[in-house]
């Protein structure tokens, strides 16, 4: 049994099956409330999304169901700005979503409410939490990849 423990520690999805089969009347991953014996590969495309959300004329949002979450790609062009932009649709003072991604191209600046600023460039990864404003820096759109579920499901909602 401590075997079996130390090895979950390194690998929890080990640990998972093994619950899975030895107690069966086990059948969810309580943290995502999803039956794992429902689990599948699944690959999708953004040029092929489940939703697209275009909150204003320049930023756009493509979103994937991936079963245990939603990713979305989002695109902005210059001059866009979220609280110029985004503001007047979801009605906060700041964006109160956590981002967790990735830059594929362009630029962007973000600065929260504390006054801190942060660059982020093709290439960076990235995690931003609730409280701050951003805005594409250049003539260049910004385009990401994110992967929090919650901004994904609800970028651009009011």
């Amino acid at each position: 049994m401590i075997d079996l423990y130390l090895t979950t520690l390194k690998r929890p999805f080990i640990f998972w099956a093994w619950l899975i089969r030895n107690y069966p009347g086990i059948q969810t991953i309580p943290a995502l409330n999803k039956d794992v014996r429902q689990m599948v590969n699944i690959v999708k495309n953004f040029d092929n999304p489940e939703e697209t959300r275009k909150p204003v004329d320049n930023v756009e949002a493509n979103i994937v169901d991936l079963g245990v979450g939603k990713a979305a790609k989002f695109t902005a062009q210059p001059g866009w700005k979220w609280s110029e932009h985004i503001k007047p649709v979801v009605g906060t003072e700041w964006c109160e979503a956590s981002h967790l991604g990735t830059v594929l191209s362009g630029r962007m600046m973000v600065v929260d409410k504390d006054g801190g600023q942060q660059e982020v460039k093709a290439g960076d990864v990235y995690s931003f939490g609730p409280g701050h404003d951003g805005w594409v820096i250049g003539d260049e759109p910004m385009v990401a990849l994110e992967f929090d579920t919650t901004t994904a499901e609800t970028y651009g909602k009011s």
